[in-house]
């Protein structure tokens, strides 16, 4: 519909409203208007006493400040206002601030945007007492209220939380994102938290960049938090912060441990769809000197840069078990020469690879103090198996090694060295560790994979002597 036709339906309203002898009383009154004069000829006539709520669409052009200063709303106090529009700016902001701060017209007023200026958005951010203003991103929502005098049993609560007695109690009892959470509630209680520094006692933190421009973490058994790239900022549930999305969890982050003391027993990361975060990651964590001490650690990665970026971060003589796995849904190629260099490799225990595939020659590889390996090579050979065998004997430490293969290279595999050996079959050997108690158990499984094994030698058995 035009806008003179639709002039002419509220002109036809106004006369027809007008005519009567008393103003006419409603509660709520939902109107779509296209300029201020179609709002003014409806406004004056409703009844100032029983109008609660008022819910306008702008269409076109229409200034919320135009809107907001009519004469006719004068004689009305307390009104709750829904305004949907297309483009909520930065001087729509201030008007809505000065009509607020200075006339009573007004108790609340929600505002439905589909688009936002930046300036008008990282403002959002501000201190705006004597307001209240909630943003709500993902619904493009934005709530402005007075900030009303805070209520005695809420101000002793506060008291109460503030004494350190009670305080240092509860955070006993309560797990890192409830401290997250306590810290936020005022400058006094963060500041107690602050100086308590209690140890959170996370055990489990789960970390994932599957999406771009979503960061997604999970502390424990509690609800998933997700950063998310909003504009030149960040959103996080409902509340919007002005900065990159990754400085803002970053910061959160480290907060969250910089009282964790005690091991957390297992970390899962993923940071594939954002490579460079692992960097801001490694550099973040080095500027505030804190490694995690983290005991088991899982990583999907493309590649060796990714688990080298993310070691640097692990304190050392924690880490006890890596868990390797490509990033998609097909096995990958990963060099690991360059971690093999790293202090955390010489403390694992531990080692799992189960869709990457290690294009570092097998006899390259230092297992140095592992004590379960499973990982999952191109092809293995023969000289592969003896290489192996002989380490093995040696090791003091190894308890299992399983090696998934795809192929076997050797053409001719009916080596005198190793009886009945046949790379289509399947085969088991024992061999005897010298001066122990112990033997070398060795499954191969065509075209699937070879496993060492370390078993204590019951008194009855005989072995095969083998010389290689």
């Amino acid at each position: 519909e035009s806008e003179e036709q639709i002039d002419r339906v509220y002109t036809s309203i106004q006369n027809v409203i007008k005519t009567r002898k008393d103003k006419l009383k409603v509660k709520n009154i939902n109107l779509e208007i296209k300029n201020v004069e179609q709002l003014t000829s409806v406004l004056p006539y409703l009844d100032s006493e029983t109008l609660k709520t008022v819910d306008l669409s702008l269409k076109g052009i229409v200034d919320l400040r135009n809107v907001l200063e009519l004469d006719a709303w004068k004689e009305k106090n307390g009104l709750e206002m829904n305004v949907a529009l297309d483009t909520f700016s930065m001087m729509d902001l201030e008007a809505l601030k000065e009509n607020l701060i200075q006339q009573p017209t007004f108790k609340t007023v929600t505002i439905y945007y589909d688009h936002i200026h930046q300036d008008a958005l990282e403002s959002l951010h501000y201190n705006h007492q004597p307001l209240a203003i909630s943003h709500y991103p993902v619904s493009h929502k934005i709530a402005f209220s007075r900030v009303h005098g805070i209520p005695s049993n809420v101000s002793h609560q506060m008291s109460v939380l503030g004494n350190y007695v009670i305080m240092r109690n509860i955070l006993k009892y309560v797990g890192g994102v409830d401290i997250q959470s306590l810290r936020k509630v005022s400058r006094t209680i963060r500041n107690r938290v602050d100086f308590i520094r209690e140890d959170p006692g996370i055990q489990k933190i789960n970390i994932s960049l599957k999406e771009h421009g979503k960061i997604m973490v999970a502390y424990d058994d509690s609800k998933q938090i997700i950063y998310e790239k909003y504009g030149f900022g960040c959103s996080i549930g409902q509340q919007y912060i002005p900065q990159d999305y990754r400085s803002v969890f970053l910061n959160d982050f480290e907060i969250m441990l910089r009282n964790q003391g005690s091991i957390i027993k297992t970390a899962c990361l993923n940071f594939s769809k954002d490579p460079s975060f692992m960097e801001m990651l490694k550099d973040y964590m080095k500027s505030k000197d804190q490694l995690l001490k983290v005991e088991s650690l899982e990583l999907e990665v493309l590649g060796q840069y990714e688990v080298l970026c993310i070691l640097q971060v692990i304190n050392p003589p924690t880490l006890k078990t890596l868990n390797l796995q490509a990033s998609g849904n097909y096995p990958l190629q990963i060099d690991i020469d360059e971690v093999m260099k790293l202090e955390q490799w010489n403390n694992l225990e531990t080692l799992v690879l189960s869709s990457l595939i290690i294009s570092t020659p097998l006899q390259e590889i230092s297992f140095g103090n592992l004590v379960n390996v499973e990982i999952l090579v191109e092809c293995i050979s023969m000289d592969d198996l003896f290489y192996l065998k002989e380490n093995l004997l040696n090791s003091t430490r190894m308890n299992k090694l399983k090696i998934r293969f795809n192929f076997f290279t050797d053409s001719n595999n009916q080596n005198e060295q190793w009886p009945d050996f046949d790379q289509d079959e399947i085969g088991t050997w024992t061999f005897r560790i010298p001066n122990e108690n112990q033997y070398l158990s060795v499954l191969y499984l065509p075209f699937q994979s070879v496993t060492f094994s370390l078993q204590e030698m019951p008194p009855e058995m005989d072995f095969m002597e083998m010389e290689v």
